[in-house]
């Protein structure tokens, strides 16, 4: 009788380690799902912020060629002015030395 109540309360320490163990690993699968996802969350974050990076280096590098192309611009307009100044007061002086003419 004795041998039987030894046995059932073994039974029943097994059971109830087996079952310890199943709940452990569960938490343990549980871990590692939430730690890879978390891990492909990080390299996704690192690939889009490299991404993000080329992004802005590409559009810093367009800022600065059409800076350039205003900046030449801006100087083709100043000279056409200047031109245009010189051409009208050259036409201004031929104007007023005509006048003068009888």
């Amino acid at each position: 009788m004795f041998s039987v109540i030894v046995n059932i309360a073994l039974l029943v320490f097994l059971i109830a380690s087996c079952s310890e163990t199943s709940r452990q690993k569960q938490r343990i699968d549980n871990e590692m799902y939430q730690r890879l996802e978390a891990e492909d969350k990080l390299g996704n974050s690192a690939k889009e912020r490299q991404a993000l990076e080329e992004s802005i280096a590409s559009l810093v590098k367009q800022l600065e060629e059409e800076k350039a192309g205003h900046e030449m611009t801006k100087k083709a307009l100043l000279q056409e002015r200047l031109v245009i100044q010189g051409v009208k007061e050259e036409l201004d002086r031929v104007v007023t030395q005509g006048g003068d003419k009888p």
